[in-house]
């Protein structure tokens, strides 16, 4: 369908609102067939769209303004409007209909348009984020904070900032979409369970210029200076020397030892080593932070220059694709210093902040997640070869550099993805073994997990055809880049920040980028903290930190290739809290390099809070806290708010913890976790995933919506706590909200055969961890005395087959509170299974409350994603307004 006006194409960005408006009755055009989007909307116009929206009740026109006569368009509008207080005159007497209302006045008429209304004005934005807020006239004050807050009304773009523009002119097509924007959060839909609406915003932090710091650094400083603020220092690096050189004076009294950056791009030091010797003290904390004027960011690379690329000669455009060669330049990297033979090819080219890909095949698809291909013929009965269909075997024969060429694929398990060269192919039998594979890890008959192997293969010339590929010849040093267009940033540096044995040191608003492999290790040092920093194209992981009392706040996390936090804390051999705590960060790509087992958060240990972190967009899992000899106890995730991971990977939780047999006081509450998965294709993406044996943990007040498969599943645990959670699913494709198995591996067959076999004691991890804390004993068997009670004989386990206190029986559970809600079709299918022996040994097993999407039994409006609790609802509070981040 085309445009109702000839002077608005269906390009416009205001064209939908506009469409809107007239579609609705709402706005005429000005004659002509034209709409004037940039006309100006005038006091009278703007009333006598709101009259049409109450559906123009009946009015008895009164001279109650000199300059509103009867029988004008706008006359019955602005009696109404002036009798329900939601206008009131410019001046003693006058209405001024004709005037060019301002972006002030419109948000004091919808204001209380909606105060008539009876809509919730609650909302609250931020004025402070507009530079010219300060020309609001305090009339108008409350009107845009609640116009702001609800979306209604955003910043104009004047040059790289953001205007509120108060008193300058509405335009027509502005107030169309605001109109659209109104109808959006206020008008009257059919009840849907669309997508939850976070409710919380985040503040951005302030900065104060810093004008009384011990040293100073700034890009044009000189390290031979004093540090001060006339005369700065330029590295980091003589910076720690100053604060050894400020400490071993002694003459300086207690209180922070400040030092401040001024704003610019540092060249990042590799490896710049923190000892026990840079640690402040309780009094006296050493302080790392930006100035106040500005980004502060150390950089791990170096800049490739767009002049510096060349054409190809004629025997390199043999290499590439036919349709590619003439886009396609190339940079001699030896001549910028680099050393070809120690990169990693696969993590290394930005442009600006976007990752680019190593020419690969298949291509990515156009949504960025990765593309496969499945096309295997058969398995070498070893497992550690297979033979490819004749298509791909075609393809491949014609590679250049083959013998570079390295695939990356899910053989076995789609939770693990490996990763590795070519041990050798033959294009005659079609014959190819990757590296890194053992006996039985090419496996083509595994449920549900992978039905055939599948993979890409990358760093091939030949597949060098998009604008978002670029391959490395080791052989001479050359990058080639498909269609460049801009200067790069090329990774050339590792470990930025090297911690050991430091205490007491806060880094603060600083950016860390583009690094190879790890960004920042901070090992055995307590209080260290990293608050609103922003870790950012980051080849290993972003944050490896051990110790107690240590803090991340604040902090955002771009394109991490590997785990963006990893945590060790505490002790749990004697359940001492290592009160460590990743607050309030946003994590945003991450495992963009190695595709499992990367999560955003990775944990271990005893007493971490995880809370108020936005988790969003990868393959895999997004909180990581227990599993294996990793275990932890007294681990919190809290407030958090998880959406679009675990979107390539299964047999995955948005939140995991595994085989953990003794996880008493992990608690998981308050968290929002969302579209977890690709249901339409039946992913089995979990919500909450506890894995083998997971035991202790106690689980409430969340809130999960579209996960592609369990919202909820434990594989056997004991002590399990899970009440009072609400389950949402709008696909009309089954799915089991909630399943409490009893184990899915050996274990579970041995119990149902009468342990034939004895269990292999040295490869079961989960009675493995049972050897790593004193749990029969002392403070543990006084905290938590049912694993204390634990029976069994891993050589003869038949006699404890039955018995509660068999550490493999799921006993003691408490499942409770629970509700789901799932589309009519569903009323009646298995929306949640227990198994008979979670029933059986369990302490209290109810059955959730099932709902249909037809009715909204608690929310406020999940038709607009408002998923507050009702004050009606008959369901414990969940605190929606505090997840997120704050």
């Amino acid at each position: 369908d085309g445009s109702p006006f000839s002077d608005v194409k269906t390009t416009r960005w205001s064209y939908k609102a506009i469409v809107y408006a007239y579609d609705n009755g709402l706005m005429d055009g000005v004659g002509g067939g034209k709409f004037d989007p940039a006309g100006t909307m005038t006091r009278g116009m703007v009333v006598t769209v709101l009259y049409r929206m109450e559906g123009k009740p009946e009015v008895s026109f009164r001279n109650d303004f000199t300059d509103v006569k009867a029988g004008k368009y706008y006359s019955d509008a602005v009696i109404w409007a002036k009798d329900n207080g939601i206008v009131n005159g410019v001046s003693e007497g006058k209405f001024d209909p004709g005037g060019k209302i301002t972006r002030e006045q419109l948000a004091t008429m919808l204001y209380r348009y909606a105060e008539f209304k009876g809509y919730d004005v609650t909302a609250e934005g931020d004025l402070t984020k507009f530079p010219d807020a300060s020309k609001t006239h305090s009339y108008a004050k409350n009107a845009l904070i609640w116009a702001t807050g609800k979306g209604l009304i955003g910043g104009i773009k004047s040059g790289d900032k953001d205007l509120l523009d108060p008193r300058g002119n509405a335009t027509r097509e502005q107030f169309a979409a605001i109109l659209q924007r109104f109808d959006d959060a206020f008008g009257e839909k059919p009840l849907e369970y669309n997508e939850p609406k976070i409710i919380s915003r985040y503040t951005e932090p302030e900065y104060p210029l810093v004008d009384d710091a011990d040293v100073y650094v700034a890009t044009d400083g000189d390290d031979s200076n004093p540090g001060t603020f006339d005369a700065p220092l330029a590295t980091f690096e003589r910076a720690v020397e100053r604060v050894r050189e400020i400490k071993a004076d002694g003459s300086r009294p207690e209180g922070e030892i400040v030092v401040a950056f001024k704003a610019g791009t540092y060249k990042a030091a590799e490896n710049l080593a923190f000892t026990a010797e840079d640690s402040g003290t309780e009094t006296s904390p050493v302080v790392y932070c930006k100035y106040g004027d500005g980004k502060v960011e150390f950089n791990a690379g170096m800049t490739l220059p767009l002049s510096g690329f060349r054409g190809l000669t004629a025997e390199e455009k043999e290499m590439f694709p036919a349709a590619s060669v003439d886009k396609i330049k190339k940079i001699d990297l030896a001549s910028y210093g680099v050393d070809v033979d120690s990169l990693n090819e696969k993590n290394i080219l930005f442009a600006g902040e976007t990752r680019l890909d190593v020419a690969r095949w298949p291509n990515k698809l156009d949504n960025g997640v990765d593309a496969f291909t499945g096309m295997v013929l058969s398995i070498a009965d070893d497992g550690m070869s297979m033979t490819l269909m004749n298509p791909i075997v075609r393809r491949l024969e014609k590679y250049h550099n083959i013998e570079n060429m390295r695939m990356l694929g899910y053989y076995k398990y789609d939770w693990k993805a490996t990763d590795g060269g070519v041990r050798y192919f033959d294009p005659k039998t079609g014959v190819i073994a990757p590296e890194n594979v053992g006996p039985g890890d090419l496996h083509r008959t595994q449920e549900p997990y992978c039905p055939f192997p599948y993979f890409y293969v990358y760093n091939i010339p030949d597949e060098l055809d998009r604008p978002d590929e670029y391959y490395i010849d080791k052989n001479t040093g050359t990058l080639y880049v498909m269609d460049p267009q801009d200067d790069f940033n090329f990774c050339v540096t590792g470990l930025v920040l090297d911690l050991e044995g430091a205490n007491h040191i806060t880094f603060r608003g600083l950016d860390f980028g583009y690094c190879t492999d790890d960004c920042i290790h901070a090992f055995n040092g307590d209080y260290v903290e990293f608050r609103e920093c922003r870790l950012h194209n980051v080849g290993g992981y972003g944050i490896y930190i051990t110790g107690d009392h240590n803090v991340i706040s604040g902090c955002e996390f771009y394109d991490i290739g590997r785990r963006a936090v990893d945590m060790r804390s505490g002790d749990r051999t004697t359940l001492t809290k290592g009160e460590s705590i990743i607050d309030n960060c946003l994590f945003d790509r991450f495992g963009t390099v190695q595709k499992t087992g990367m999560p955003a958060v990775y944990v271990a240990g005893c007493g971490i809070t995880i809370s108020h972190n936005e988790i969003c967009h990868s393959s895999n899992i997004g909180i990581f806290y227990s599993a294996y000899i990793w275990a932890s106890n007294y681990v919190t995730v809290e407030y958090n708010y998880l959406y679009d991971v675990v979107n390539q990977t299964s047999d995955s939780g948005a939140i995991y913890a595994g085989r953990n047999l003794l996880g008493g006081g992990n608690v998981v509450r308050y968290n929002l976790v969302c579209n977890i998965g690709t249901p339409e294709e039946g992913h089995n993406a979990l919500g909450l995933y506890l894995d083998d044996s997971e035991s202790g943990q106690e689980v409430y007040g969340n809130i999960f919506y579209n996960c592609a498969n369990h919202d909820i599943f434990t594989n056997g645990g004991r002590e399990n706590n899970i009440h009072d959670n609400i389950m949402i699913s709008t696909s009309e494709k089954g799915k089991i909200a909630m399943q409490l198995g009893q184990s899915t591996y050996d274990y579970a067959y041995e119990i149902t055969n009468g342990f034939t076999e004895p269990i292999d004691y040295a490869t079961h991890n989960n009675f493995l961890i049972l050897d790593l804390v004193p749990y029969r004993t002392g403070i543990w068997a006084e905290t938590f005395p049912t694993p204390a009670k634990y029976v069994f004989d891993l050589d003869n386990m038949a006699p404890y087959a039955d018995d509660i206190d068999n550490p493999i029986n799921p006993s003691y559970d408490e499942i409770y509170g629970n509700a789901i809600i799932v589309p009519a079709s569903r009323l009646g299918a298995d929306n949640e299974v227990f198994a008979e022996r979670v029933v059986r040994f369990g302490t209290r097993i109810e059955a959730s409350a099932v709902y249909s999407t037809d009715e909204n039994p608690f929310f406020v409006d999940p038709t607009r994603g408002d998923y507050r609790l009702r004050e009606d609802a008959d369901f414990p509070y969940i605190p929606m307004d505090q997840i997120g981040r704050y």
